[in-house]
């Protein structure tokens, strides 16, 4: 993918809660990559970012995949995607198989019109019947964290990690269904999905 970032889909970065990662000095494709070529070897696995898939749009006309919207405003509660957004899938000739408790929800879909979801990112399916989910969660100046970090692991998150650089935020990876509990435990103040940011915006 020419004057494209090059990555195994890392840790996403929450919009909002910490510097946003800037998407490569010379920034990211401006055009979605075409069909894979018969004589190639299909894409099965790859993330549309910064209006490019990388490494390439997947084969096929239907694909399984995870869709993020970004974070919502405070007015609008980052507590599952907006009607709009679903509509915009169903319209478009996708199914929308699960609303994720984020801004986010699993759809299956002709790779071809990603682009007009104008979602923040999607990256297809490897595990269908596991609904994981990146977050970053905000807790009160003072409950210490690893009290969070036993919630967490409570639920079963994983990849657990307080960030250095913003006190009162953890990482993790939690499952879908475990957002609420965690979001209604006791000092908890936040728990918002993850986004990207690329070098035009």
């Amino acid at each position: 993918m020419q004057d494209s970032v090059r990555f195994r889909f890392p840790g996403l970065i929450a919009l909002g809660l910490v510097p946003m990662l800037w998407m490569g000095g010379a920034g990211c494709s401006s055009d979605s990559h075409p069909s894979t070529p018969p004589d190639e070897e299909p894409i099965t696995t790859a993330m549309y970012v910064c209006s490019s898939w990388d490494p390439g749009q997947p084969t096929g006309t239907s694909v399984l995949l995870d869709a993020f919207w970004g974070t919502r405003d405070p007015e609008d509660p980052d507590i599952g995607p907006a009607p709009e957004f679903l509509g915009l899938v169903e319209s478009l000739g996708g199914e929308v198989v699960h609303a994720y408790n984020l801004s986010m929800a699993r759809i299956r879909i002709d790779p071809s019109v990603v682009p007009e979801l104008d979602v923040n990112w999607a990256i297809t399916v490897e595990e269908p019947a596991l609904y994981p989910v990146d977050v970053f969660v905000g807790y009160d100046r003072d409950m210490d964290a690893s009290e969070v970090v036993d919630l967490l692991e409570s639920v079963g998150g994983t990849n657990i990690e307080p960030l250095t650089v913003l006190a009162g935020w953890i990482k993790a990876t939690v499952p879908d269904e475990s957002i609420p509990v965690v979001r209604a435990s006791e000092g908890i103040r936040a728990v918002a999905g993850n986004g990207l940011a690329c070098a035009d915006e």
